[in-house]
């Protein structure tokens, strides 16, 4: 009995939250589903956290590897920038701005830690 009241319960919540899906039209949507995941797909780009080199799938960007990576040219494949895409992007450890990650990662950093490039905040 407790069980059948705190399902009804959850439902009434959904339902006012949500409101009821069941009355929703969606003959007027502008875009089919096919067509906004394809767009997503065929314009993302990724970006390496190091070098701020571009890639058109993260299997092109590991399987490559970075020039500037901290532990040296021949030392690591490219890291995925996880941060969004911005008009310009700052170091961690000083606050230097640049307009790409390919700009901000140039130079080494007086504040880096261990006296790396640097870093872009995500």
């Amino acid at each position: 009995m407790m069980t059948k009241l705190v399902f009804a319960i959850f439902i009434i919540f959904l339902t006012s939250c949500w409101g009821d899906t069941s009355t929703v039209d969606s003959s007027n949507d502008n875009y089919s589903s096919r067509e906004i995941k394809g767009s997503d797909v065929e314009n993302e780009t990724y970006f390496c956290e190091y070098c701020g080199k571009k890639f058109h799938s993260v299997k092109d960007l590991a399987a490559n590897l970075c020039k500037r990576h901290p532990d040296g040219a021949h030392g690591g494949k490219h890291k995925l920038y996880e941060g969004r895409v911005r008009k310009t992007y700052e170091c961690v450890y000083c606050g230097k701005e640049a307009k790409s990650i390919a700009d901000l990662t140039a130079n080494k950093c007086k504040h880096s830690p261990m006296g790396g490039n640097h870093r872009p905040r995500l």
